[in-house]
């Protein structure tokens, strides 16, 4: 019988000795192949972080770019970030699709789920080739600048940091119409165009993207726009539904239907059900296509009920987009309640109405 077990645990031990570890990869392997790369865990070393964003506690977005200017972004969790931007490291982790992250654009059809940071060199990043752009970090020109200079910096590569004050599309003579976000940050106002931007108003953003004049007027085509810290998502929050905007008794119940209130607290028992609850509409958060999600359009209604504080209050609706809905309007939803959904990217809504319809 000792002899049995010895011999297994030799056999566990060999297997584990002959594991091999990921594969090692450049930046330009995976984004040259990207399809081929999905899934896999990789190593990639000796790269230097360009910058890094704090999408929320416990999880940043590092942008790596190794000596022919190629670059990769990944997602890291951790409360502690063993790297900077500017030092050299190699990062191992699984290559996903941009859509895991839920919509959230990052300019390449895919990313690194970071596992593992090893190799850290303090400073010691790889000096990028001429031509490349600065990191976002330290090219921070203000929007007043840049509306300013646009002539000068047109097809030029700038980062902003600022607040969302307006979503929306334009056709612009384009057979798609083209998604924008206006970005505010303190000094100016400029049009961002992103496509499926997950953030909506009042949302505090990163963007890095060029600049641009071709639709008559300063603005940038962004590759990259990210939920920076302290934003609340377009895609629900882990609790709390932030202030009230609507009154108790401002809004009648609906004869046949629910309150919000009654749709959160009792979401487990109406999981899958279609339900009814009228409401008015408190945000807008536009076009956003999710994997599993019917409706790509979004919007937040609130009817009076609930607390704020446990964020019972606050229900967010996917719906076609058609009629459109505008702040404030009152309107009578039915959808399937999902109960306690999770995102990509660590996007959590305690109930969330899909495939609603609209009646105004």
């Amino acid at each position: 019988m000792r002899r049995l077990v010895l011999l297994t645990i030799l056999f566990l031990l060999a297997g584990c000795l002959g594991q091999e570890g990921p594969e090692t990869v450049t930046i330009q392997d995976v984004i040259s192949d990207p399809g081929g790369y999905t899934a896999r865990e990789v190593l990639i070393k000796g790269v230097t972080v360009e910058d890094m964003v704090v999408l929320r506690q416990g999880v940043v977005l590092i942008r790596m770019v190794d000596s022919s200017g190629a670059r990769l972004s990944g997602i890291y969790t951790g409360n502690l970030y063993p790297v900077a931007p500017g030092d050299a490291a190699s990062f191992a982790g699984v290559i996903k699709p941009q859509e895991a992250l839920g919509g959230v654009h990052l300019g390449a059809p895919v990313f690194m789920d970071i596992t593992m940071i090893k190799d850290v060199a303090v400073g010691g990043g790889i000096p990028s080739p001429p031509g490349t752009p600065a990191p976002l970090a330290s090219q921070n020109p203000t929007i007043a600048q840049i509306i300013e200079n646009a002539q000068a910096l047109v097809d030029q590569e700038v980062g902003i940091f600022g607040t969302v004050t307006d979503v929306g599309t334009v056709a612009h003579g384009a057979e798609t119409p083209l998604n924008f976000l206006v970005v505010d940050d303190g000094t100016g106002q400029i049009k961002v165009y992103a496509p499926q931007s997950q953030v909506g108003v009042g949302d505090t953003v990163a963007v890095r993207g060029a600049v641009s004049l071709e639709f008559g007027e300063v603005a940038i085509l962004a590759g990259q726009v990210v939920l920076a810290s302290g934003s609340s998502s377009v895609h629900g929050t882990s609790g709390g539904g932030g202030e009230a905007a609507v009154k108790p008794g401002e809004v009648a119940r609906l004869e046949d239907g629910y309150t919000v209130e009654e749709l959160i607290t009792g979401r487990s028992a109406l999981d899958g059900q279609e339900v009814r609850v009228r409401g008015k509409v408190v945000k807008v958060s536009g076009q956003i296509t999710v994997p599993d999600i019917e409706g790509s359009f979004w919007f937040h209604i609130q009817d009076g009920t609930g607390d704020p504080a446990q964020g019972t209050n606050d229900l967010t609706v996917t719906y076609s987009g058609e009629p459109g809905v505008s702040v404030g309007d009152i309107v009578v939803v039915t959808g399937t309640l999902k109960a306690d959904v999770e995102l990509a990217a660590g996007y959590h809504f305690d109930a969330l109405l899909t495939g609603a319809t609209v009646e105004k």
